[in-house]
């Protein structure tokens, strides 16, 4: 795949054989099916991925926070679980306020 193999990426010619989710506010995409196309898209930037569904975590962001190792409600601080998305769920919602202002 690729325009050096007289094959470029079409993500819309070819968008049902992409599962493609994006999660906003982190501008992350994930893809379940289609990962060689798209991975040839990137490494050649060619074409366009469309995300066939998108998840908005904002309002989640504004209800807890990440201490660093927990999860915890920013009202009452109890925590909620320890979880390894802890760190992206800290870049969204600093991405969500800098757009936010």
């Amino acid at each position: 795949i690729g325009k050096c193999n007289k094959n470029p990426f079409d993500g819309d010619a070819h968008s049902g054989n992409i599962n493609a989710c994006l999660i906003n506010p982190l501008g992350l995409v994930i893809v379940d099916n289609g990962n060689h196309s798209v991975n040839s898209a990137i490494v050649h930037n060619e074409g366009e991925i469309i995300a066939n569904v998108t998840v908005d975590i904002s309002p989640v962001l504004e209800k807890y926070k990440f201490n660093g190792k927990d999860y915890v409600d920013i009202i009452t601080n109890e925590k909620i679980n320890n979880n390894t998305l802890g760190l992206f769920f800290e870049m969204a919602r600093v991405l969500k306020e800098r757009q936010d202002r």
